[in-house]
């Protein structure tokens, strides 16, 4: 998936920080995710998150937790204006098949795990 936008947030009075981001999906016709990005101090042994999938729109909401490490990186490297948009791939515990036309094929799961988060940023 595409990055389309990007939002930090500081929550509470200890401004607790997480990202909102916003991105296209690029193997899903018309699809879009919405990501929730969080720092954690702990990480979880088996998956660190999971993609809530409906069945009557094509926005995708994920919940993820990563190393507070990884966040800050993340956040480092964020640019106001990029080359290209910054991609990111995530692993998720059970594959997703789509037809040619990038529509899910039925059925489908609602909920996935996410196991595992990359990233792409374009240098130049």
């Amino acid at each position: 998936m595409f990055l389309q936008s990007a939002e930090l947030r500081l929550i509470g009075s200890e401004a607790r920080a997480e990202l909102e981001l916003n991105c296209e999906l690029t193997n899903v016709a018309r699809g879009n995710c919405q990501v929730r990005l969080v720092p954690v101090d702990i990480m979880g042994r088996a998956t660190i998150g999971h993609v809530e999938i409906p069945s009557n729109r094509p926005i995708m909401r994920a919940e993820i937790s990563v190393s507070r490490a990884s966040f800050d990186l993340f956040l480092a490297n964020l640019r106001p204006e990029p080359a290209r948009p910054v991609a990111l791939v995530i692993a998720l515990e059970t594959e997703i098949e789509t037809n040619g036309h990038g529509d899910f094929l039925v059925p489908y799961p609602s909920r996935v795990g996410v196991l595992d988060l990359s990233w792409n940023f374009p240098l130049k």
